[in-house]
């Protein structure tokens, strides 16, 4: 029987305590990722907003810099993934070892991933519930890719046969610990905005005087964003693991 999604959600945060110093220097990166990215936004802004008196130039190394920064979050966070799998299943894991492999498979889960996203988006665009629908039956397929080192179709396959004839239940137990754990992420995010961030820039913000609180908040949303995430994705592997060893309803 699959555990219930208050198990799932349990078991992760005691995964995560007991692994953290494994997870720690991928949750780094995301967090300086994550922390730099608007920065680049704030200091790019105004040069972009004004292509017509600026160099074109400008716009091409703004989206060149923001391309670059997400593909390296997306490879850390792939890697992430990869030593969150091992902690589960015990096995012996380096971060260089997981980072070279995560190289050879990550055109495949890149390919994947996009492939979730847009049947999601699309789905979503006709009708909510398609691409609710297809979100869950495609989300394992990327872990198949990861994990098993599966090719792109094959990965599709296995991560829609491994939720067919439990949809609801696969849904139950990976939508509410994503919704879950997001909400925790948002109420802490806006709770230390609200301690730190309003109550120490209190006057007016002219544009000469906003990067500090644009780093400070920035940097409080990073760091919410990069904590939570081995959280909410060892719920999901862990349910991943669980549908593979439990046969279908």
């Amino acid at each position: 029987m699959l555990p219930s999604f208050w198990q799932l959600i349990e078991q992760a945060w005691n995964l995560y305590g007991k692994h953290y110093r494994t997870y720690l220097p991928g949750v780094f990166v995301l967090f300086v990722i994550a922390f730099i990215t608007p920065l680049f936004r704030f200091l790019y802004a105004p040069s972009v907003a004004a292509l017509s008196e600026q160099p074109l130039n400008i716009f091409i190394t703004y989206a060149i810099l923001v391309f670059v920064l997400s593909l390296i979050s997306l490879y850390i966070s792939f890697t992430l993934l990869r030593i969150i799998y091992a902690s589960i299943t015990q096995k012996q894991a380096r971060w260089k070892d997981e980072l070279m492999i995560t190289a050879r498979h990550f055109i495949p889960a890149f390919v994947v991933a996009l492939i979730i996203m847009l049947a999601t988006v699309v789905g979503a665009l006709i009708v909510i519930i398609p691409g609710l629908i297809l979100f869950v039956f495609l989300f394992f397929s990327q872990y198949y890719v990861l994990f098993e080192g599966d090719s792109i179709v094959e990965s599709l396959k296995k991560g829609w046969h491994l939720v067919r004839g439990r949809w609801f239940a696969v849904a139950i137990r990976l939508l509410i610990p994503i919704i879950l754990i997001g909400i925790l992420q948002i109420l802490l995010d806006e709770i230390l905005q609200y301690l730190i961030v309003d109550n120490l820039f209190t006057g007016p913000r002219e544009a000469a005087t906003m990067l500090m609180p644009v780093l400070v908040s920035g940097g409080l949303r990073a760091l919410t964003t990069s904590f939570f995430y081995p959280w909410l994705y060892g719920a999901t592997i862990l349910l991943y693991l669980e549908l593979k060893r439990t046969p279908h309803i």
